[in-house]
C-alpha cells in the first residue's frame, strides 16, 4: 500500500515515526550498547508514542472502520502493547 500524499494525517502519522526509528537510528550510529539504548529509548520515546498514540486515535474516529486508514489505525490499537514492548527490551532494533 502506498501512502496518499494529500492525506495530511496519514502523512502525519508516518513522519511521527519516522522520528522514533530516528532514535534508534542514533543508537546504531553512535554504537551504543544496550544499556545506553535503553536509556536513550527511556528518554526521548515516550513523549513520542503518546503523541503516535494520539494520533491514531483521533485518525480513528475519522476513519470509515473499513478503510484503509480505519483497518490501520485499529490494527496499531490493538497490537500497541506489543508495539511498544520495545521500550523494555534494548536488545530489540527498530
Amino acid at each position: 500500500m502506498k501512502l496518499n500524499p494529500q492525506d495530511a494525517a496519514s502523512v502525519r502519522a508516518v513522519e511521527l515515526m519516522d522520528e522514533l526509528f530516528a532514535i534508534d537510528a542514533q543508537a546504531r550510529d553512535e554504537k551504543m550498547d544496550h544499556a545506553a539504548r535503553h536509556a536513550l529509548r527511556q528518554q526521548q520515546a515516550p513523549p513520542l508514542l503518546d503523541q503516535i498514540r494520539d494520533h491514531v486515535l483521533t485518525m480513528n474516529r475519522n476513519a470509515l472502520p473499513q478503510s484503509a486508514a480505519g483497518k490501520a489505525c485499529s490494527y496499531t490499537l490493538a497490537l500497541w502493547k506489543r508495539l511498544t514492548c520495545f521500550l523494555d527490551h534494548p536488545e530489540l532494533e527498530l
